[in-house]
């Protein structure tokens, strides 16, 4: 399912994730004192019901780092959730923090601040991309990072909206640093009617 989305309206978006991703990288690696990168490996647009059953399959540790944005900070609600495995981030954010000297040696639980920081860059840069299009400002909140399955992650992230009106978009990417590396989720939640009228009307396809 891909709430009638037109085949120019996915390729917007699909230009947007891939523009997002490339700014991401950037950051990334600024934060992380590290040769990090980031690949956009694919993109779908599903229902959350869809994704859910997307996520389903794979019952192994994953931590996740979501973020919301909504009225008045921004002009429309929007959710995002960045889902790592949990071994793989593990020793990246390890990786991270041995190369982020003092500073972020001193961090008090400093894993659980890197991989929040982590998925806020990711977020950060699809987001932002996607303001920029729609000629906006987007505000996501401080990372909220959780611990479960794929699937249990998302369905605590996204309790909140149902599956009725909204739509995602999700995307997985490859990152990592000289030694270590991982995959992870990128989701994104909104109202159909809403993204389908920022994004302009739909041709043919």
């Amino acid at each position: 399912m891909t709430g009638g989305f037109s085949m120019d309206q996915k390729a917007v978006v699909a230009h947007l994730l891939e523009s997002g991703a490339e700014m991401s990288a950037a950051r990334l690696a600024a934060f992380s004192n590290a040769n990090c990168r980031l690949v956009s490996s694919s993109m779908d647009l599903l229902t959350i019901a869809g994704a859910v059953n997307v996520f389903q399959a794979d019952t192994t540790g994953h931590l996740g780092a979501h973020m919301r944005a909504q009225p008045p900070q921004s002009p429309i609600t929007l959710d995002c959730l960045v889902v790592f495995p949990s071994k793989s981030v593990m020793a990246l954010a390890a990786a991270i923090v041995g190369k982020g000297g003092s500073k972020l040696q001193a961090v008090p639980d400093r894993l659980n601040a890197v991989i929040g920081e982590l998925g806020n860059i990711l977020g950060q840069g699809v987001v932002s991309v996607l303001a920029d299009k729609l000629g906006t400002s987007i505000i996501l909140s401080v990372p909220q990072v959780m611990l479960g399955s794929k699937s249990e992650i998302l369905s605590k992230a996204f309790y909140h909206i149902g599956g009725k009106g909204h739509a995602i978009i999700l995307s997985h990417m490859e990152l990592g640093s000289e030694n270590a590396s991982t995959s992870c989720s990128l989701i994104l939640a909104f109202e159909t009617d809403v993204i389908r009228r920022l994004l302009g009307p739909s041709r043919p396809a």
